[in-house]
């Protein structure tokens, strides 16, 4: 299901970038293009929920954990595959 969302997340990153949208227009597209706007407010909200509920599965397997470095390193490395998606996107 977490993958599902982020796979709709990634799809709609690739819609804005596809269709020429720059950190120096998106401003004025969203002021003018309402199917935009909404495309790219659905982005934000599902972006905030998928953090929101990682981090707390994360903070219940740390809690319930024996060992906490074994999810502190995996912690890191999903910051690392993150931030690479974010670099490739």
């Amino acid at each position: 299901m977490l993958a599902s969302a982020w796979k709709n997340v990634s799809e709609s990153l690739n819609y804005f970038a596809t269709n020429d949208i720059t950190d120096q227009n998106i401003k004025n597209k969203l002021k003018h293009d309402v199917l935009l706007r909404d495309r790219y407010l659905v982005l934000w909200d599902m972006v905030n929920t998928l953090v929101d509920l990682s981090q707390n599965i994360f903070a219940v397997l740390a809690t319930t954990a024996r060992k906490l470095t074994y999810f502190l390193d995996m912690a890191h490395l999903i910051d690392e595959s993150f931030s690479s998606l974010c670099r490739f996107l």
